[in-house]
């Protein structure tokens, strides 16, 4: 009695289990993350805080060595970063080693935090200390501008803030929203030295002033307890504002003391108070020089970067209808869209691939019934396989669908030679139970080992150390998981379904109205998953040939019959040539293992193909010590030349702004491209830009690359710059 024989004579069994693996798989793929490729990034906890007035040299020494001296040895930490600039901006950046998790990650890194609060100066701590899960990679940028330039950065700033920034960082699966060129809204509060000195004031007395009357009051209640009597309704004092100042006006009419003679002295009779950011650090512009902001959205590592760009886009979409006229929001880049088209099209293969499966089947076995056996092991190995993509933590990828583009036409093998078993039983005049159960006891050892050798080729990647082990081990072990749902499928349905449909007596020849239906149904299929690469012609294709072959299926069957024969009788006798040469072959082999080790040596390498994502991101960097003003300059200049090209879509160009942190001398701007369809091939124009990360791809992102880089020289006081096309 072998394995199979109990789920040969219970069907039902058999089958609620095949059921089962389906429905878990099912289940499974909603909840699973969808991204372009694992994220091979080490889980990352920034920590940001702000000494406003200092220089790199103090903030390092009073801010950034504090928070270093307790984070280090925090559990599970590889390493540590961190970055002092000189306008008093503290970044330190936790790595953690690939594996654990990153909410306990931040949980311990804010403990750390919280026994380095005491020691900071006080201005830092009253403006807090930020604890964040970060990605190095932005999935999505928008650009708010105006159409004339009528509008400045500080009201973008806080049109922003007011309704868009905090409904951004409440959607799920965003990490972080940084706005490029903007920061916290904040009042300004100018004063001139000789009106303070001829008013006998000082700027001490004026923030107190500031101080005394700009803090929250609590009216109390009229009637309250403990207050006796018959008093029959309470009534509460209500504070305008709760006694903040909340608009220009009020502080500009803020008392801060008397004049010699005896009058009252306001703000606005020694200084100013202004609207504008918490930081000046950057500033944003937009192609045409227009005061504009960034809004950059991240996403947290396990999230699932599809659902989240469309809920991006969808708030996006909120605020634009709202803002008032003359406000434009325009989308830079979505690597959502860019996810959806590559996962879509992996679908589409592995959907075609399924279709010519099928129908190859179908041509070789030429019985229906037979063909049946085999195709429903396809969907229940490849759909059970997301159940175990969801236990070992993987996500919807582009290797992940390869996999299981690649195990369609492994999943089948087994199921085929459970029929080819049962058919010879059937031959030998047995009945179709007792068939199936006669083979089993012969091929369960050999499917098995058959399975286990499919898998030793393809385990041992999963444990390849660093980032080529967590991008190929997704690839490798979605094929081992389907291969073994597969095993388990032709050990248990496979021979099941053989035993109850499959017939002793030769199929009657395909003729008739329904094979060539079946015919256009399989067509429609096709053409399905070819219309994204091939058009609507592929439908068209699709529905005449295999309609055409259904109608025709017997002659079919007998042309491929007869091609199959002398076919096989060409083998043969080739097979005798080879083996009368079997030296000469040995040689040629000897040699080919020659050619292989040239040809993997001369081909160049690379971690993981790459991919036009039709965006690309600039860094430019002045002399030591530049301004501002003088980076701003540069940063114009730029726009100037990015303006020239017609295929960028969107543009933006932040000054003093940086990946590493906010300095000066340095800036980075962002563009999107038209899509590669509607983007005609750019003419050979001079360029120049020093390179940073240079991919090897024809694709437009690419052409543009160096179509600016080749520009630097027109940009003046530019020292280095860089730009790179966003590729993966």
């Amino acid at each position: 009695m072998s394995l199979s024989d109990r789920f040969i004579k219970r069907p039902v069994l058999t089958t609620v289990c095949s059921i089962l693996i389906v429905l878990v798989g099912l289940i499974a793929i909603p909840t699973l993350p969808i991204e372009n490729l694992p994220n091979i990034a080490p889980p990352q906890i920034q920590v940001t805080a702000t000494y406003g007035g200092a220089n790199s040299v103090v903030t390092e020494q009073a801010v950034t060595n504090v928070l270093e001296q307790q984070i280090n040895g925090v559990p599970g930490a590889a390493y540590i970063s961190s970055l002092s600039t000189n306008t008093g901006s503290s970044t330190v950046n936790v790595f953690f080693d690939e594996g654990t998790d990153i909410n306990i990650d931040q949980v311990n890194v804010q403990n750390r935090v919280s026994l380095a609060m005491p020691q900071l100066p006080s201005q830092v701590s009253s403006t807090g200390v930020s604890v964040i899960q970060t990605t190095p990679s932005i999935l999505l940028a928008y650009q708010v501008s105006s159409s004339q330039g009528q509008f400045d950065s500080a009201y973008l700033n806080g049109l922003i803030y007011e309704q868009l920034f905090y409904q951004l960082e409440r959607i799920p699966g965003v990490a972080q929203a940084t706005l490029f060129g903007g920061s916290n809204p904040a009042f300004w509060l100018f004063v001139d030295p000789d009106k303070l000195s001829a008013n006998q004031l000082t700027a001490d007395q004026v923030v107190a002033a500031v101080r005394s009357q700009n803090a929250v009051a609590v009216g109390g209640l009229v009637g309250g307890p403990p207050a006796g009597g018959n008093q029959m309704f309470s009534y509460p004092i209500l504070v305008k504002d709760n006694g903040n100042l909340v608009s220009v006006e009020e502080l500009n009419k803020l008392i801060v003391g008397r004049t010699p003679q005896g009058n009252l002295l306001r703000l606005q009779d020694v200084g100013e108070a202004t609207y504008g950011f918490n930081s000046f650090a950057t500033q944003g512009t937009d192609i045409h020089g227009y005061p504009a902001i960034t809004v950059g959205v991240y996403q947290t590592p396990s999230s699932n970067a599809l659902q989240v760009s469309e809920a991006v886009v969808e708030l996006m979409n909120q605020f634009t209808s709202q803002v008032p006229p003359g406000v434009t929001v325009n989308e830079i880049y979505n690597v959502g869209q860019f996810i959806e088209s590559a996962v879509d099209g992996v679908t589409d293969a592995l959907g075609l691939a399924i279709v010519l499966v099928l129908v190859i089947l179908f041509l070789f076995l030429q019985d229906w019934r037979a063909t049946i056996v085999p195709s429903l092991a396809i969907p229940i190995s490849l759909v059970g396989t997301f159940a175990f993509i969801k236990v070992f933590g993987f996500s919807i990828n582009q290797l992940t669908l390869l996999g299981l583009v690649l195990a369609t036409g492994l999943v089948v093998d087994d199921a085929i030679v459970v029929i080819e078993a049962v058919a010879k039983n059937l031959e030998k005049g047995m009945k179709p139970r007792q068939a199936a159960l006669e083979c089993m006891g012969e091929l369960i050892g050999a499917l098995i080992a058959t399975s286990l050798v499919l898998m030793a080729v393809f385990v041992p990647v999963a444990f390849y150390p660093g980032g080529i082990g967590i991008i190929y081990r997704q690839f490798a072990l979605t094929i081992a998981f389907s291969i073994a749902i597969s095993t388990f499928n032709a050990l248990t349905f496979s021979p099941m379904m053989a035993g109850l449909i499959l017939k002793a007596e030769k199929p009657p020849r395909p003729e008739g109205w329904s094979w060539t239906v079946a015919g256009v149904v399989v067509g429609l299929a096709f053409g399905r998953f070819s219309a994204a690469s091939f058009g609507i012609g592929a439908y068209v294709f699709g529905v005449l040939l295999f309609g055409f072959a259904g109608s025709r299926l017997g002659w079919i069957f007998e042309q491929f019959n007869s091609l199959f024969q002398r076919l096989e009788k060409a083998y043969v006798r080739l097979v005798g040539f080879l083996i009368s040469k079997r030296r000469f072959i040995l040689a040629g082999l000897a040699g080919g293992i020659v050619l292989t080790a040239i040809a993997f040596n001369a081909l160049p390498t690379a971690f993981i193909p790459e991919e036009d994502q039709g965006y690309g991101l600039g860094i430019f960097q002045l002399q030591n010590g530049a301004s501002l003003t003088q980076t701003q300059k540069v940063a114009d200049e730029i726009a100037a030349i990015v303006k020239e090209e017609e295929d960028i879509t969107a543009a933006s160009f932040i000054s003093g702004a940086g990946f590493n942190g906010n300095s000066p001398d340095q800036g980075l701007f962002f563009f999107g491209l038209k899509p590669p369809i509607s983007a005609p091939v750019p003419n050979t124009r001079r360029l120049r830009l020093s390179i940073v990360s240079m991919p090897s791809s024809p694709s437009s992102a690419r052409v543009w690359q160096r179509r600016l880089s080749r520009r630097q020289s027109l940009v003046s006081r530019l020292r280095v710059a860089s730009i790179s096309s966003s590729m993966t």
